[in-house]
């Protein structure tokens, strides 16, 4: 009786141990600053927000390397605040300068100042801040390091490390559902951080109270907005003069910095105003015939839901992926459309509306569509990136009728962006769409529309708000030169498959960096001992990253979706190393090899919609386990290895390098597709089977 109580006592003291929980609180940090960080920069630094792929690579470095140089001897976490503030001060450095789009082969959306002066290159400022992400997390990575060092059993400290990031991802997600700013970010990350300086010299706790002050009141003075779980959203009045009198006419809706939408208010000011181009731009779609049944897909604040209400809308079903921006068409919007009884809100994805939908309506519209954001996590898609593609086109078809109308407006200083999406949705529809525009239509903007054969050919009423019709046929000359896009390769703002300017120099500095690190932290003796854990973290971060955007396609780019996807692998992960751990469920490594390669050679060759035609909850349980299947063998593969490493730091250390290298890899879906993700993956895995009995004892 006595032993077994005294085995218990150890059992709670191993479990609340002071390094467990110092294991539990890094780790909390690192997965917890790297989302804080992100949206930090992301609202300060606009042009960054369409590269967050390279702010998680750099962070994953920063991590490495620091764990990698644990054995220098010397805490480098003690100055942890001293290097955030420098790198906090540096991206609020940088919210002063507008930003240089140098690459003719991609688009996105940045600010400019008429000055040049104050212009910089998107590469430049991409690096600087990828250097800055470095710095900030190499400190939390030694930390991390010296803490795996501490545990005799491998993966106990690994579980407490996956634990830590469990935890640190959740409190985030959190503090985005309660619309926190960056000052509760920062306060509460720096906080936990501080507490584990505790025992440091006076002087540098003195110092960094000192610099922690400092990031809070950075962080507070550009704080001014709302914080969505996606954007910071300011607002713009909008006043003219017109006839003596100071004309309220709406105000503008800004995402980091960034103009993306208005809120008007349609009156005969606004006619007279210089924002009168709207007004047929909005009423276009509804110059063919009554609305009737609406569905409008990305509603924003409410103008496409004001106007079919003025047109006598039946009913409008708006979606709506931001909560803020959806709210001002409650709260502030000049028409306040979302509080007619007419009309049905859902604060969703529209391609995740669009497959869980069985309606059917009369008028779907996507008008500009574009978030200016990219998917969260490590990809190359945008937030509506698979709102653009040929099977997204053929889930709208699915909602028509034989008499529905379904109109896109696109706005693009790029020819071949209009090109892909006409054809695009020929192969959709089986039909070309007609093209239109308005007079002095904003941005230069053309709608594309499908119907009923001639319905576009007569407008109910083009006096006021005169149709142009635009011809097709250039369109038509260049249909064999045009790449669709599809799931699999869904680039509606890249020029064809290939690797931009921006992201060669970008990962050219990344692959210089990681060259650095291996020659600086590693010993020539050692490469082939840790290539093991290079190779593993390698393939790991394609499965996560295909693991993304495979559930985006199915179930939304939503920051939910996103944040239970990477709760879910990390759980998978988990589980995996406590089988390990304890030894409950001894998988031979032949069969775990035999069920990593036929999840991926299953992944690749066999279409998951099917699951489609099943009910959602179906579809969750399916698609969960289907991507989890290849990771739950990877993540078992992994652990063995670890449970053997001599130094966890450095294996760790060169585990996170390696997926690191792996998100470069992942480039390779912009030339080849998505798909090709399991392929290089495979590769790699093999690599690693080959490898293993000699690298590894």
């Amino acid at each position: 009786m006595v032993n077994k109580i005294s085995w218990k006592a150890k059992t709670l003291q191993t479990r609340v141990s002071p390094e467990a929980l110092k294991l539990v609180c890094i780790s909390f940090l690192a997965l917890y600053f790297e989302l804080a960080l992100i949206r930090y920069t992301n609202s300060t630094i606009q042009v960054v927000e369409y590269f967050n792929n390279f702010m998680i690579l750099s962070a994953i470095l920063g991590l490495g390397f620091g764990s990698l140089i644990v054995r220098s001897g010397k805490d480098f976490f003690k100055y942890f605040f001293v290097i955030a503030l420098a790198v906090v001060g540096l991206i609020t450095f940088f919210n002063s300068f507008g930003y240089h789009n140098v690459d003719p082969n991609q688009i996105f959306w940045v600010g400019t100042y008429a000055d040049e002066k104050k212009n910089i290159s998107v590469p430049l400022v991409i690096v600087l801040v990828f250097i800055g992400n470095f710095s900030f997390f190499s400190p939390i990575g030694y930390k991390l390091g010296e803490l795996l060092d501490r545990f005799e059993n491998r993966l106990e400290g690994y579980a407490y490390d996956l634990l830590g990031s469990l935890l640190g991802m959740s409190a985030f997600v959190l503090l985005s559902y309660l619309r926190v700013s960056p000052s509760g970010w920062f306060f509460l990350g720096g906080t936990l951080a501080f507490l584990l300086l505790l025992k440091n010299r006076l002087w540098i706790l003195v110092g960094s109270i000192i610099c922690f002050a400092g990031m809070i009141l950075i962080t507070t003075l550009l704080e001014k907005g709302l914080w969505s779980p996606y954007y910071k959203v300011t607002f713009q009045p909008y006043h003219q003069k017109i006839s003596g009198k100071n004309e309220y006419l709406g105000f503008g809706i800004r995402v980091d910095k960034l103009r993306i939408q208005d809120a008007l208010k349609f009156s005969p000011a606004l006619e007279k105003s210089y924002l009168a181009p709207y007004i047929p731009y909005y009423q276009l779609p509804h110059q063919f015939r009554p609305p009737g049944r609406t569905l409008i897909l990305g509603g924003g604040s409410g103008n496409d839901a004001a106007m079919a209400l003025m047109n006598e809308a039946e009913r409008v079903t708006v979606v709506e992926v931001d909560p803020v921006i959806l709210e001002q068409g409650f709260v502030t919007h000049p028409h306040r459309p979302y509080r007619d009884q007419r009309v049905r809100i859902i604060n969703d994805d529209a391609r995740s509306y669009l497959r869980r939908s069985r309606e059917n309506y009369d008028l779907i519209l996507m008008n500009a569509l574009d978030s200016h954001l990219q998917v969260p996590g490590l990809s190359t898609l945008r937030l509506e990136s698979y709102m653009y593609t040929v099977e997204a086109f053929r889930d709208v078809k699915r909602l028509m009728n034989p008499q529905s109308i379904f109109m896109v407006h696109l706005s693009s200083t790029r020819k071949w962006m209009g090109e892909r999406l006409y054809w695009s949705m020929t192969e959709a529809f089986g039909k070309e769409p007609v093209m239109l525009t308005t007079k002095g239509s904003p941005w230069s903007s053309i709608a594309f529309g499908v119907g009923p054969e001639g319905i576009f050919d007569t407008p109910r009423s083009n006096d006021k708000f005169p149709i142009v019709h635009i011809d097709p046929g250039p369109m038509r000359k260049l249909k064999s030169g045009t790449v669709l896009a599809t799931d699999d390769w869904p680039h509606l703002y890249l020029s064809h498959p290939t690797l931009p300017n921006t992201y060669i120099i970008v990962l050219t500095a990344l692959l210089v960096f990681t060259f650095a690190i291996f020659r600086f932290a590693i010993r020539p003796g050692e490469i082939i001992y840790h290539l093991r854990f290079f190779l593993l973290g390698a393939g790991f971060m394609l499965l996560e990253t295909r693991s993304i955007t495979k559930s985006a396609a199915m179930f939304g780019s939503t920051w939910i979706v996103n944040a239970v996807v990477i709760g879910s692998i990390l759980s998978v992960v988990f589980l995996a190393n406590l089988l390990v751990w304890k030894e409950r469920w001894n998988i031979s490594s032949p069969l775990c090899y035999a069920g990593l390669f036929i999840g991926l050679i299953v992944g690749y060759a066999t279409p998951i919609e099917f699951i489609l035609a099943y009910s959602w909850g179906w579809r969750v349980l399916f698609v969960g386990a289907w991507l989890s299947f290849p990771i739950f063998f990877a993540s078992i593969l992994f652990s063995r290895a670890f449970q053997k490493a001599k130094y966890p730091h450095a294996a760790f250390g060169v585990n996170l390098i390696g997926f690191a290298v792996g998100g470069v890899l992942e480039y390779a879906s912009l030339i080849f597709g998505l798909q090709v993700l399991y392929l290089i993956a495979l590769g790699i895995y093999g690599l690693v089977m080959v490898c293993s009995p000699r690298t590894v004892s």
